[in-house]
């Protein structure tokens, strides 16, 4: 028995793809580290995160969703933060999955996790994509 048609993958990044993360950064200020993990840890709240997507985002998902399996794939050294950061934005509704992998100062881990899920989805016949600000990220 054949499988049904399964739509490709797109893998989308957050930061600087989808979100003005500059906007965000000057909320935080300078002492960036302590507010991060105060948002984290719910002692700070986030600003109106929605309003800093960039102004297509929302209407691009819309599109994307009706041809590819829209996978967010971002990192982030606190995914806690990066987890609501995301959730409220408004763009969790549209996505089919999200992978948020630790970061560190050597590599993003971007490879890897999209490597191992597309193995886990058997998608090799329906291809995948990757939209990220950072072409060392899709290569």
């Amino acid at each position: 028995m054949e499988k049904p048609f399964s739509k490709p993958i797109l893998f989308l990044d957050f930061d600087y793809t989808l979100f003005d993360t500059k906007q965000l950064r000057a909320w935080l200020g300078d002492n960036i580290a302590s507010r991060i993990q105060a948002i984290s840890l719910g002692t700070l709240e986030l600003p109106d995160v929605a309003s800093m997507l960039y102004h297509d985002t929302l209407s691009f998902l819309k599109r994307a969703r009706k041809t590819h399996q829209l996978v967010l794939l971002t990192c982030a050294i606190n995914p806690a933060y990066q987890e609501k950061k995301i959730y409220r934005s408004g763009v969790a509704p549209y996505l089919d999955d999200m992978l948020i992998p630790e970061s560190t100062k050597e590599a993003s881990g971007k490879g890897a996790v999209a490597k191992e899920y597309l193995r886990r989805k058997d998608s090799a016949s329906t291809g995948h994509f990757f939209v990220d600000d950072l072409p060392e990220n899709i290569s």
